[in-house]
């Protein structure tokens, strides 16, 4: 019925939605923002795209030693510190 592409796409988004839950339970505590784990937790179960999206760009804070996606690839290329 999907086809191969949309059975490929579901496994991705069921990928991220897995990821997503699994790094909220990860994640201490003071390292949450925008709400408590519990509220991330449900939204993720109730919501899963946008709980799995939201969680990815809003949901945690960086470590201090984190430099984010950019600074990894400037890293990685000689340019970083």
């Amino acid at each position: 019925m999907l086809g191969w592409a949309g059975s490929a796409l579901a496994f991705v988004v069921a990928l991220l939605c897995l990821y997503a839950v699994i790094d909220c339970v990860g994640t201490p505590a003071h390292r949450v923002r925008c709400g408590p784990k519990v509220l991330w937790l449900l939204l993720l179960v109730s919501a899963p795209v946008f709980g799995s999206l939201a969680w990815l760009y809003l949901g945690k804070r960086s470590e201090p030693g984190d430099l984010g996606v950019a600074g990894r690839a400037s890293g990685a290329l000689g340019h970083g510190s």
